[in-house]
């Protein structure tokens, strides 16, 4: 399963607790969803092309959790499995 995020577009002058971007998810060459979130801190939003839906991001998160790619963190003492959300938000923050 390849799993990327084309058409970036970070927005740092609007990132205030979590960045402002836009992206569109890709699994397999086949676009899943387009992803976004306004930088105020709340969580990503989803849109998905017609067939598509949370079930499909349900599935993808399955299928790199039954492969072991799932990523792991420590924070103070704690480990945090990672979702797609908290991998994008990560990748973006290193962006």
């Amino acid at each position: 399963m390849k799993i990327e995020f084309h058409n970036i577009q970070v927005f740092q002058a609007l990132s205030r607790e979590t960045p402002c971007f836009t992206a569109d998810l890709f699994v397999d060459g086949v676009l899943e969803a387009h992803v976004s979130n306004h930088g105020g801190g709340g969580g990503n939003d989803y849109h998905f092309p017609p067939g598509r839906s949370w079930a499909t991001l349900e599935a993808i998160e399955g299928g790199v959790r039954a492969m072991g790619l799932k990523k792991k963190i420590e924070l103070d003492g704690v480990t945090i499995e990672l979702d797609l959300d908290l991998e994008l938000l990560s990748f973006l923050a290193l962006a």
